[in-house]
């Protein structure tokens, strides 16, 4: 169900040219656990999702002192900064059928217009 639900996904995201996945194929034999998006207002994004009900994982959630200037990372790891900044995960657990992923698209879609 997984692997549906991330092709799902691959195919539904082309719609969002602000939304781009963060991988273009599923190998055969992987099991994804989420289906890694970047975009470029992912704090608003996710609120405006929790809003209409559905939580999405950050991928870096302890990244918010990134954009304050987090003096552990100093000026190194730039790849991770971009992605703590811009790294969001849709869900593909399980529990979801594809009137939840349509549910999900649809709500992304109201979102971006707006953000």
């Amino acid at each position: 169900v997984r692997r549906k639900n991330f092709l799902f996904y691959m195919k539904a995201i082309n719609q969002f040219p602000a939304i781009r996945p963060l991988f273009h194929d599923l190998p055969s034999g992987v099991v994804p656990f989420s289906f890694p998006v970047l975009v470029q207002n992912r704090y608003q994004l996710v609120e405006g999702m929790k809003e209409e009900g559905v939580w999405l994982n950050m991928g870096f959630p302890e990244s918010g002192e990134l954009e304050k200037g987090d003096s552990l990372l100093g000026g190194g790891f730039q790849g991770t900064k971009f992605l703590a900044r811009h790294l969001l995960e849709l869900p593909v657990h399980q529990d979801l059928d594809d009137k939840h992923l349509e549910k999900i698209m649809e709500i992304l879609n109201l979102i971006r217009l707006w953000i």
